[in-house]
């Protein structure tokens, strides 16, 4: 199976088994956030599954991955640094956060400026 399928295949299982027939039992955003934990916990991590040779998510959860868990950092992931890059002679960007150089410009960037 290719990744995309393998991916994707869920996606009918939480649509057909959560979702379906409830477009109106939600009442806000958090009220269907803390339905759907619920459902994932007491229904679909405790279903059968095929992939996992007919056991549930939740007993190889605990049997292979639980231990293997490191606690969550005190101090949240930065996902960017924001800086104005300086772009070289040679073209390549210099930042102030790294001094390395990096990611050549196309030269027709350069000429459209």
């Amino acid at each position: 199976m290719d990744a995309k399928g393998s991916v994707e295949r869920p996606v009918p299982y939480a649509r057909d088994s959560f979702f379906a027939g409830r477009s109106g039992e939600f009442v806000d955003l958090a009220a269907m956030q803390a339905d759907a934990l619920r459902w994932s916990r007491d229904v679909a991590n405790q279903r059968p599954c095929r992939p996992l040779a007919r056991v549930a998510p939740q007993v190889v959860f605990d049997a292979e991955e639980a231990d293997a868990l490191l606690p969550l950092p005190r101090v949240p992931f930065e996902l960017a640094s924001w800086s104005t890059p300086k772009v070289g002679p040679d073209i390549h960007l210099l930042t102030e956060l790294t001094q390395e150089k990096f990611l050549v410009i196309p030269f027709f960037r350069l000429m459209a400026c």
